[in-house]
């Protein structure tokens, strides 16, 4: 149904298995505060498995460290994701890591695993998010430059949730049906992030692909209807508005961000940059100068404020 043609490559690819030496090393206990335990003969594979286990529990960001020690044993993706609460977001998680090791393409097939299995499931009385799969699936694209697969693949996940018939998830008797539509709302915020990924990698060079600005607008305005608290995809899209020279539809997206938190550095930074592009240079510089006062350190902002004063078409200030 899905990523077809990903399951043709795997099923074609050669890959060789990796051997777990899970049972086979030993690790000396360090502070769980300090550091991780590391290798010695005197605490067992067991326990060192134990041990990651229980730090992850109390403190999950330390999930890259963690991994990085465990992968001294095991490349193994099903090893390593023993270590992990078993969910989308850390199977997630640790594709990413194991994309930026060099070990993803040998682990794609037990992450499609994870994939079909979380798909068919209800947890808690909710659909569990399928989206964590696919944003994995299409980083490791775009880390492979496969641009054009990559976004295809997010329509056509975006295209499926659309096409969702929530009662095919229903479990007779069991689930209200107020708990699942809930659960199909959350959802949303994944389809938004779809669109707004669709849109940004479009965006830088998808034009030799055939994704034109109307394609991108598209993404970006469906992200926004989703989503529309989202200040991030709003100011992205006001980002990409300027680059198109479209500054008074961007001046309006951003006047939004302000009036939520008047102190958006970026937001003043892009401000300014919409009244320089619309000549309004007196404007562009008090709001360049803005920026500057509350992000002091930006040199981009400085730059461009130093460019325009330079050009001695407006007041100092």
């Amino acid at each position: 149904m899905y990523a077809n043609w990903l399951f043709d490559e795997m099923k074609n690819a050669r890959l060789q298995p990796v051997v777990s030496t899970v049972e086979s090393k030993s690790y000396i206990k360090q502070p769980r505060d300090d550091q991780l335990p590391t290798p010695n003969s005197q605490l067992t594979t067991h326990n060192i498995f134990r041990e990651y286990r229980t730090v992850l529990s109390l403190n999950p960001s330390r999930i890259n460290e963690v991994l990085e020690k465990f992968m001294s044993i095991t490349h193994d993706y099903s090893e390593l994701k023993r270590l992990l609460i078993d969910n989308p977001e850390n199977h997630y998680k640790l594709a990413v890591f194991l994309q930026e090791k060099g070990y993803w393409h040998q682990s794609i097939p037990a992450f499609l695993d994870d994939m079909e299995r979380t798909r068919t499931k209800i947890f808690n009385s909710q659909i569990p998010s399928i989206f964590p799969y696919y944003k994995a699936l299409a980083s490791g694209l775009m880390k492979d430059n496969q641009k054009k697969k990559a976004i295809e693949l997010l329509r056509e996940y975006i295209k499926s949730e659309e096409e969702l018939d929530i009662d095919d998830y229903k479990s007779p008797n069991s689930h209200p049906q107020s708990k699942i539509q809930n659960s199909k709302s959350s959802n949303h915020y994944d389809l938004a992030k779809a669109h707004f990924w669709v849109a940004d990698w479009a965006f830088y060079g998808g034009k030799k692909y055939g994704y034109g600005w109307n394609f991108v607008k598209y993404h970006h305005l469906k992200a926004l209807e989703l989503d529309p608290e989202n200040n991030l995809y709003r100011l992205w899209y006001a980002i990409h508005l300027i680059y198109k020279n479209e500054y008074r539809t961007a001046l309006g997206h951003l006047d939004v961000i302000l009036k939520e938190n008047p102190e958006h550095a970026d937001a003043h930074f892009r401000l300014g940059q919409c009244y320089e592009g619309l000549s309004n240079l007196d404007i562009a510089l008090r709001q360049y100068k803005k920026a500057i006062s509350l992000a002091p350190d930006n040199e981009e902002y400085m730059e461009h404020y130093n460019n325009l004063k330079s050009l001695g078409n407006s007041k100092t200030y």
